[in-house]
C-alpha cells in the first residue's frame, strides 16, 4: 500500500528489498531496531552501501538500500531540522547519485505499518535539509535515508554521507541543558556557577573551582576563564560553556607628591631677616 506524502508517495510494505551490492557487508543500522542515535548539535557519518532489509519508503522516484537513525526531541518540542550533507557516491555505471530522507513518528514497534511520516520525502545529490512538522516534546522519532533510482538509472544510489539533527524541537543546549549565564567579577572575588538540566556535571578546567561533579561550584579564577560543563542526556553527550570575566580594580592616577603640611607651615612661619 502506498500513500501520498505531500506529493511524495511513501511505501508502507513488509516486503524486503534485494540489495544490488551482492556480497558487500550490510550496514549495522539497516534495520529499525538497530537505528543509530543522532545527538542534537553533532554530526554523524553514514553509508547505505549494502543495506537490503527494508524497502524504500519514498517511492516517487523509487528508493532502496534503507538505513535508520533516531533522535529524541527536547522538553519543548517543535519542528526539527534533519540535514543530509557530504554525499559521496562511487562512480558505478548505471548508479544514481542521489539520496532521499524522511522522518517518521512511531511507537517503537519495528513494523512498516507502525510509522507515520512527519515531513516530506526529500532527495538530492547535494546537501539538503528536511524541516519536520511540529514534533511532540520528549519523544523518539526515526529518520530513514535511502538511495534514489531516478533519471534513467538502473541502480539505486549507495553512498556515504553525514547526518545531523537540530532546530527548535531538537536542540538541547540552551533549552534543556545550560552552563548558566556569563558573569563579570572583580579580581579576588568569587561567584557561584549555576548549570541546569544535566544528569551529571563534569567541569573543565578545574582551576579556580571549589569542586567537580556538581551543578553549582564556586568559581574564583585569577583571570577571565571559560568553563565548560559536560553531561549525558538520553545517551548523548552535551557540553555548554560559561565565561567568567575577571576585571582588575582601577589604580588611582599617578600624581606628583604634595609637600607635607608641616613643611608648608614651616615655610610660612619662617622669620624674616633684617
Amino acid at each position: 500500500m502506498a500513500r501520498s506524502l505531500r506529493g511524495h508517495p511513501v511505501l508502507l510494505m513488509g516486503v524486503l528489498a534485494m540489495s544490488t551490492s551482492g556480497t558487500l557487508a550490510q550496514p549495522s543500522n539497516d534495520d529499525c531496531s538497530d537505528a543509530i542515535v543522532v545527538c542534537a548539535g553533532t554530526t554523524g557519518t553514514g553509508d547505505n552501501t549494502g543495506a537490503s532489509l527494508w524497502p524504500g519508503f519514498c517511492t516517487t522516484p523509487p528508493t532502496e538500500h534503507v538505513v535508520w537513525y533516531t533522535f529524541t526531541t527536547n522538553s519543548q518540542g517543535g519542528p526539527a531540522e534533519v540535514s543530509i550533507n557530504d554525499i559521496a557516491c562511487p562512480p558505478v555505471a548505471g548508479m544514481d547519485n542521489e539520496l532521499s530522507a524522511v522522518v517518521f513518528s512511531g511507537d517503537g514497534n519495528c513494523t512498516p505499518g507502525a510509522f507515520t511520516s512527519v515531513g516530506d520525502c526529500q532527495q538530492d545529490s547535494a546537501d539538503f535539509t528536511i524541516t519536520t512538522d511540529q514534533l511532540l516534546p520528549n519523544t523518539q522519532y526515526w529518520v530513514v535515508v535511502a538511495g534514489v533510482m531516478d533519471g534513467g538509472a538502473t541502480l539505486a544510489a549507495e553512498c556515504a554521507f553525514t547526518i545531523s539533527v537540530g532546530g527548535p524541537g531538537a536542540d538541547i543546549i540552551g533549552v534543556d541543558f545550560s552552563a548558566g549565564e556569563d558573569v563579570t567579577i572583580v579580581q579576588g572575588a568569587n561567584t557561584q556557577l549555576q548549570a541546569t538540566g544535566g544528569t551529571t556535571y563534569n567541569w573543565s578546567p578545574l582551576a579556580g573551582l571549589s569542586g567537580n561533579g556538581i551543578p553549582d561550584p564556586i568559581a574564583q579564577p585569577e583571570e577571565t576563564t571559560s568553563y565548560a560543563v559536560t553531561t549525558k542526556i538520553d545517551g548523548c553527550s552535551y557540553t555548554d560553556t560559561v565565561i567568567i570575566t575577571v576585571e582588575r580594580p582601577l589604580s588611582p592616577p599617578n600624581l606628583p607628591p604634595r609637600p607635607s603640611d608641616s613643611a608648608s607651615r614651616s615655610r610660612t612661619a619662617a622669620p624674616c631677616s633684617g
